[in-house]
């Protein structure tokens, strides 16, 4: 070993281990860069290959598209329909109800009274009838307080009846909560 300007060279034995480092490291490089190219390289293929199979089946299954249309269409109907059917349920669940009260009504009269007016909402609003005697309105209320629940219903005017049949004509209607 030689100092040239004050500068050692090295030996022939790490010349050598450079050389082998060197060929080593370029050696892994090299085949990691070739090896990228061919993973790199095999997924292209796999890309081009998967968009060449989507455009066949997409050709393929251009019959069926007018078929998928009429299907989500008929969904949206269906889906319609079943918020139609929900809302005539309700309905006609509430005309029950109705019905159910027009029955007790009816149902609780006697044959000496008759009905003028009814008037209904989601229950009894307002009843108007004659009625011979008080004590038949009296008795009317009971009887009408069993046949609907409805807790508290009250005589809310009494009047003389013009016609000669009818003693009383009697407005009955449920107390309103406030």
């Amino acid at each position: 070993m030689n100092t040239i300007n004050f500068i050692k060279s090295s030996s022939p034995a790490q010349h050598y281990s450079l050389k082998v480092w060197y060929r080593i490291a370029g050696g892994t490089l090299l085949f990691t860069l070739l090896s990228l190219m061919l993973v790199s390289g095999w997924q292209i293929y796999r890309l081009y290959s998967l968009r060449s199979d989507v455009k066949t089946l997409k050709l393929k299954a251009k019959p069926f598209t007018p078929a998928f249309e009429r299907k989500k269409k008929l969904e949206e109907e269906v889906i319609q329909t079943a918020k139609k059917i929900d809302q005539l349920k309700q309905l006609s669940a509430q005309n029950k109800q109705k019905y159910s009260f027009l029955k007790a009504i009816c149902d609780s009269c006697d044959n000496s009274m008759a009905i003028s007016s009814i008037r209904l909402k989601n229950s009894i609003e307002a009843i108007t009838l004659y009625v011979p005697h008080i004590s038949s309105a009296k008795s009317y209320i009971e009887r009408l307080k069993k046949e609907t629940g409805i807790e508290r219903l009250l005589i809310t005017s009494l009047e003389p009846s013009t016609s000669g049949k009818h003693g009383y004509v009697v407005s009955i209607s449920p107390l309103k909560r406030t």
